[in-house]
Order: C-alpha cells, then sequence, then structure tokens
C-alpha cells in the first residue's frame, strides 16, 4: 500500500521520531532507564530486568551533546508542533502527560553514570503514583508514572541524564500525594536540585503551601 504524504508531513513525522528517540522508548516500563545497564545492584538485588534503553550507533544522528543542544531542540520541536496543529498560542491541556511548558519540566545533565535513578526507589518516592506508580501498601503498580527517566547516549562513555516531570495535575486527587507523607512533588524536585541537575526545558512547578 502506497501512502503520499506532503514534506510537511513528512517533516513533523521526522521531528516526532526523533523526540522518541530522545526522551523515552517503547515497550513494558519504558519510563525508567534499563537497570541492568544503570542500575544494576537493583538487578542483583531484585533478579529483574525493568526499563529500556537504546542507542545509536551514529553519534551525529541527533547532534545534541549538552543541555543547551537539548533546550534548542525541544524549543524547535515545539514551535514546528504549533505550526502543524496550528494552534498559536497553543492551550495547556489537562491530560496528565501534557507536553505544555506550564505543565512540564525538562530536567538534566552530563553524566557518565546515572546520578538520580535510586531516587525512583526511595521507599515513599516508589509509593507516590506520580513516581512509582502506586500507593503505599500497593504490591504492583497501578497507575501511570509522570515522570520519564532517560540516560541519551553522548560521545565516548557520556550521558545525558534527563528526567521529565509531568506537574500539572494539581487536583486533590494528585498523583504526586503520597497517602501519609504530604505532596512528594517538592521533594522530589529538590532531590533533582541536589543532584544538580538543571532546568532545561519548561517551567518549574510552583509547589503547594
Amino acid at each position: 500500500m502506497h501512502i503520499s504524504a506532503s514534506q510537511t508531513d513528512l517533516r513533523f513525522i521526522e521531528w516526532v521520531i526523533k523526540f522518541a528517540f530522545v526522551m523515552g522508548g517503547f515497550g513494558k516500563s519504558w519510563r525508567r532507564v534499563f537497570h541492568k545497564k544503570f542500575y544494576p545492584e537493583y538487578v542483583r538485588r531484585r533478579r529483574i530486568h525493568i526499563g529500556c534503553h537504546w542507542e545509536s550507533t551514529d553519534s551525529n544522528l541527533l547532534n545534541i551533546k549538552t543541555s543547551a543542544d537539548l533546550q534548542n531542540f525541544l524549543e524547535d520541536l515545539y514551535k514546528i508542533c504549533c505550526q502543524r496543529l496550528a494552534s498559536r498560542p497553543p492551550q495547556a491541556m489537562d491530560w496528565r502527560e501534557s507536553w505544555h511548558p506550564k505543565r512540564v519540566a525538562v530536567y538534566c545533565k552530563l553524566v557518565n553514570r546515572s546520578e538520580v535513578v535510586e531516587l525512583f526507589h526511595n521507599e515513599t518516592f516508589k509509593t507516590t503514583p506520580a513516581i512509582g506508580g502506586r500507593n503505599e501498601g500497593d504490591k504492583r503498580p497501578f497507575f501511570v508514572s509522570s515522570v520519564w527517566h532517560r540516560m541519551l547516549p553522548i560521545d565516548g562513555r557520556q550521558y545525558l541524564e534527563i528526567v521529565t516531570v509531568f506537574h500539572g495535575d494539581r487536583t486533590s486527587n494528585s498523583p504526586w500525594r503520597h497517602r501519609t507523607q504530604g505532596n512528594q512533588l517538592k521533594p522530589f524536585i529538590e532531590s533533582l536540585d541536589n543532584a544538580q541537575l538543571n532546568l532545561t526545558w519548561g517551567t518549574r512547578p510552583v509547589f503547594d503551601t
């Protein structure tokens, strides 16, 4: 079957595919880095592999080497999406993973190893729906996590560690609320700050008082 597409359509599809490569992955638990590679001690203790990781043999495919490169990429992508979807200025939707600068914050840092993978196994964070996908007392996740974690390969053995935080849901049922420890959005963001990950795109959340 032959599908015809304009150059504009093809360009848009190309950017969407690049976005998927840079920011996440496909398959079960794609929102997390491949633990066998980036958190092997967890695999040794639990004997379970979670997360995913893919990398290109062509280091110039995206030409993203620094946080500034990532910022430029996301800015360009956002502009292209606005033009393609004829939404200027775009309205922020109420979806949990709404890609709007007022509802998402992208943090990153150039590293040799993951600096924040252990946060996702913190006893409090991992039982917060937004981070661990489950509530305290639940044995298995029942929610879609509101955080993406990616180790983007750079030249050599370096990676751009990227953490994408969706923080737009501030309702009484916010996934950031822990049943006994309160809202975990501020502690999680502060943990990224302590690890010296920098806000690269989007908006730093305003915390509940």
